[in-house]
């Protein structure tokens, strides 16, 4: 439905005559508010409910709390503070994918995986901009717009990245994603290195040369892989050093 604009006057004020025309396309907002003041509204509406459901349920405040901020941060660089046996870990990064009970944070040399259990405190760095929204950050094509509008669930279903934007994976099934991957694992005591073999509901297996070993998912705090272009160049920079020093042998002999 669209809207033609008229100028009329009346008193010598000037009047926009809006004048409803049916044509295909998108529906118009469901109020009579202006979009500025209707967006205000809305989003004082969420954090209320937010807050009273949080008090309703204060055993889900403090996941519904970070899902909350981290979608607000979509984008940006965040810092965490999070749990480790009686010790803190930092970590500064952008937030890639906000799940159901865990976010993922990426740096150029990592993908972080923290459990929102684990989370101490989440924030904004210092002398970084405080921007609230984060779909400034998104760009979407007038045809997928259309389809997720017209055709939302078929749409949704066939992109990976579309089912993460609009529905939050659980950290066991996002885990599975990535069998066969490289890991560094962290739990309440101890460090974990090895390869993802299998996930479970309650376990996750790791397998390093001959050993496999087995970590609840319920204890797990941090996860740690390196991306495969940093471990490439990693390789490539070992592969060169070693060379060197051969060359560096021959001479000597």
């Amino acid at each position: 439905m669209q809207k033609d604009i008229i100028k009329v006057r009346d008193n010598d004020r000037l009047v926009f005559d809006y004048r409803e025309k049916r044509e295909e396309g998108y529906t118009s907002p469901a109020s009579a508010l202006p979009t500025h003041e209707l967006k205000m509204l809305q989003e004082y509406m969420h954090g209320t409910n937010l807050k009273v459901l949080g008090e309703c349920l204060p055993e889900r405040k403090q996941v519904m709390m970070l899902m909350k901020f981290f979608k607000h941060k979509r984008y940006q660089r965040v810092e965490v503070f999070s749990d480790r046996g009686g010790s803190s870990l930092h970590t500064v990064a952008k937030v890639n994918e906000i799940g159901r009970d865990f976010v993922v944070l990426t740096t150029l040399m990592e993908r972080i995986f923290i459990p929102y259990t684990a989370i101490q405190n989440a924030n904004i760095p210092y002398a970084i901009p405080n921007i609230s929204t984060s779909h400034q950050h998104l760009i979407y094509d007038e045809n997928l717009r259309k389809k997720l509008m017209l055709q939302f669930g078929k749409t949704v279903a066939e992109q990976v990245n579309l089912k993460q934007q609009f529905f939050e994976e659980a950290f066991i099934n996002h885990l599975q994603l990535w069998e066969g991957t490289y890991i560094k694992l962290y739990d309440q005591k101890e460090v974990y290195t090895g390869r993802i073999t299998k996930v479970t509901n309650e376990h996750v297996y790791l397998r390093k040369r001959s050993n496999t070993q087995e970590i609840a998912i319920r204890d797990i705090t941090y996860i740690n892989i390196m991306r495969v272009s940093t471990l490439f160049s990693s390789f490539v920079k070992g592969v060169k050093k070693r060379l060197h020093q051969l060359r560096k042998n021959k001479v000597k002999l």
